[in-house]
């Protein structure tokens, strides 16, 4: 009896203790796992700034490097955010100072005075070599002698004793003329040095009469305009073929090789002028922003269609001219060089060819600092 009262006890607790736990609230769920918190979006990459308006010194209005020079600036201004001022100076060092003082970001220049500038020669002796930069190579600069037509003058021997002018302060053409006399066995001893107080005097004295011989590209206005008088223009050659003449003129000015042009008052294919030539730049120095480089680099190099027909030295302006830098004796820009290496053309012979003028431009520097202390 006693064991059946304390099975029937065990049971009621054992029931009891099953509805309890049945009618308990159950767990709760684990919390999920909170979400990583999303990854702040990468601050935008700061765009780089460019100035309102660019300015390129050049040669004066009437050079052909002034009328040159407008052309590209309506190809650079239809192609980037940049107003381009073309700013002309009568005088080579009055060019390049808005150039040396960071008024002017760049300057219309050719190997001519290019050389001058990185070498600190002439004008430029005071200044020490300089770290000048090619923003972009153009065009082959012709570089000739021109009378009038009606002068008897045939050759460059014939100007012995003939009034030659002297553009004070305009060293290419001082230099060009030197190197032209020299070509014929002549110095400044043998002519009449007629000074002028900038290259358009000197250029236009012919026309006038004041002169008998002007120096300049077949291009310029000057030569056009005593074309189209009554006196006509006559070319003074230095044949290419002319060994002996060319070395002595290449003493003199070592940055001209022979070049023929057919075009230009008075010529034609089958009347050319066989002259002296270098190769026109857009140049700049080492200080100016990478990105102003780049850009007008870029705008000339993707306008051509729209400039090449302004001028007649603008047909050479192209990319295929752009990447041949081989003829330049100073650097490229890095701005510039961005842009070669953009479009693909930027070479290990590019590559060496610019480390070749870096340690030039450096030996230069270092000979003129250590004369200095002397």
């Amino acid at each position: 009896m006693k064991n059946k009262v304390f099975l029937l006890v065990m049971s009621v607790i054992l029931v009891a203790s099953l509805v309890i736990v049945g009618c308990a609230a159950p767990a709760p769920a684990p919390s999920p796992a909170p979400s990583p918190a999303p990854s702040p979006a990468p601050a935008p990459a700061p765009e780089e700034e460019l100035p309102a308006v660019v300015s390129v010194a050049t040669q004066p209005l009437g050079s052909a490097a002034y009328a040159w020079m407008l052309g590209l600036a309506e190809g650079i201004e239809n192609t980037t955010d940049l107003k381009v001022r073309a700013e002309g100076y009568a005088t080579t060092i009055g060019r390049m100072l808005p150039l040396h003082s960071g008024e002017s970001e760049f300057a219309a220049a050719g190997t001519d005075v290019g050389y001058m500038v990185t070498r600190g020669v002439e004008s430029f002796q005071d200044w020490g070599p300089q770290n000048l930069r090619m923003a972009v190579r153009g065009h082959e600069m012709p570089v000739a002698l021109f009378v009038r037509g009606d002068s008897g003058i045939e050759t460059i021997a014939d100007l012995k004793g003939k009034r030659v002018g002297w553009p004070i302060g305009f060293d290419p053409a001082i230099k060009s003329m030197e190197a032209a006399l020299a070509f014929a066995e002549l110095t400044w001893d043998d002519v009449q040095i007629v000074e002028f107080p900038s290259y358009p005097t000197a250029a236009s004295a012919v026309l006038e009469g004041i002169a008998d011989v002007g120096i300049g590209e077949p291009m310029c206005t000057y030569a056009q305009q005593l074309d189209a008088s009554p006196h006509g223009i006559n070319w003074l050659d230095m044949p290419p073929e002319d060994n002996t003449g060319w070395e002595r003129a290449l003493e003199i000015c070592p940055y001209y090789a022979p070049l023929v042009v057919t075009e230009g008052p008075g010529l034609t294919v089958d009347n050319p002028v066989k002259c002296m030539g270098a190769i026109y730049c857009l140049v700049c120095y080492d200080f100016v922003d990478e990105y102003l480089v780049y850009t007008v680099s870029k705008g000339i190099w993707e306008s051509y269609d729209m400039f090449k027909d302004k001028h007649p030295q603008l047909v050479s302006w192209t990319s295929e001219k752009a990447q041949d830098v081989f003829g330049i004796p100073w650097p490229a820009h890095p701005g510039t060089i961005r842009l070669l290496k953009e479009k693909g053309v930027w070479t290990d012979k590019h590559e060496e060819w610019q480390q070749e003028q870096l340690h030039a431009e450096a030996q230069r520097i270092e000979a003129w600092e250590a004369a200095q202390k002397k």
